[in-house]
């Protein structure tokens, strides 16, 4: 057995006979459109990037990464609104970290000034 263990794929195991996934880790199916949600943005296709995420999402709806990446794309295109529940949704699955936190800080601050 071959252990992948890359940051931008997340771990798996591959075997002779197929992929299985470790318990709590994207299906392997998700990982070509996690992979191409990541990419997108770096030329400029954030529409595309998010249509990926949530193509990962729907092959995988239980991982909070998925989640995450759709927050922060919708953030970055000014979709506040949007972000901060997409970002909700990843605090209220116990996946929150300091990053989610401070874009759901600056969302409420530019929803406060707006209002």
């Amino acid at each position: 057995m071959l252990i992948v263990n890359d940051p931008a794929y997340m771990p798996f195991i591959a075997s002779d006979d197929g992929v299985m996934v470790i318990e709590d880790q994207p299906c392997a199916l998700a990982l070509p459109h996690f992979a191409m949600g990541e990419a997108l943005p770096d030329v400029g296709l954030q529409a595309d990037a998010l249509t990926h995420f949530r193509i990962a999402l729907a092959i995988d709806p239980k991982n909070p990464r998925m989640r995450k990446r759709i927050g922060m794309e919708l953030f970055a295109a000014g979709r506040l609104e949007d972000a901060q529940a997409r970002l909700r949704e990843v605090r209220a699955l116990g996946a929150s970290d300091a990053n989610v936190e401070a874009t759901l800080a600056e969302i409420a601050r530019r929803l406060a000034r707006v209002e």
